[in-house]
C-alpha cells in the first residue's frame, strides 16, 4: 500500500555493491539487476545465445559437408537446421481440427452416451443430405406419353406433383 502514501513512487535505490549487474537484453548499453521481474527476459537472452551457437555449429557442419561433396567423398544425408522454426501449414491445421473434433465427439459419448451430445436435429439426419428414392422425375410432356394409349407402356398418374404407377390390368 505504499502507493497510497506515496503516489509519486519511491526513489529507485542504488544497486548494492554485492549485487551483480548484467547486460540488459533490450539495451546493451544498460545494466540491470537479476531480480525476479527481469528473469524471463534474461532467460530468453540465454536461449537466443544458445540458438545462435547451435546455428553457427550447424553452418560449420554444413560447410564441411559441402567441401566433402566437392572432393567426391561419400557423405550422409543433409541434416536440417536445428534452429529453424517449423511452419504449421494447412496440413497441420487440418490435423489439429480433426483431433479437436474427435475429442469433442468422444467427450459427448462419455458424458451423454451419444456421440452428438444428444442432438437430434435435421442436420444429423441422412435424409437431409440424400434425397429419398421416390422414383423418377418426369416432365409434363414426357409424362403425357404414359397415358395408357400404348399397351406396351405402363399408365402413370400424377397427383399434386407426385406420380404413381398403376398395376397392369
Amino acid at each position: 500500500m505504499s502507493w497510497i502514501w506515496n503516489p509519486s513512487g519511491d526513489v529507485p535505490r542504488p544497486p548494492d555493491s554485492t549485487e551483480e549487474l548484467v547486460e540488459d537484453p533490450t539495451d546493451p548499453s544498460r545494466k540491470v539487476r537479476r531480480k525476479a521481474a527481469n528473469q524471463p527476459f534474461l532467460a530468453y537472452r540465454e536461449y537466443r545465445k544458445k540458438q545462435e551457437q547451435e546455428h553457427q555449429a550447424w553452418l560449420l557442419r554444413k560447410k564441411e559437408r559441402e567441401e566433402k561433396l566437392s572432393r567426391g567423398e561419400p557423405v550422409g544425408p543433409e541434416e536440417r537446421d536445428p534452429t529453424a522454426e517449423e511452419e504449421v501449414g494447412l496440413l497441420g491445421l487440418l490435423k489439429f481440427t480433426v483431433y479437436v473434433l474427435l475429442i469433442i465427439v468422444l467427450a459427448g459419448k462419455f458424458f451423454t452416451g451419444s456421440f452428438l451430445w444428444e442432438y437430434d436435429g435435421k442436420w444429423v439426419r441422412l435424409k437431409t443430405y440424400l434425397p429419398e428414392n421416390n422414383g423418377r422425375l418426369f416432365s409434363e410432356s414426357y409424362l403425357a406419353t404414359f397415358d395408357g394409349r400404348d399397351e406396351n407402356k405402363p399408365l402413370y398418374l400424377a397427383v399434386r406433383r407426385s406420380y404413381c404407377q398403376t398395376p397392369n390390368l
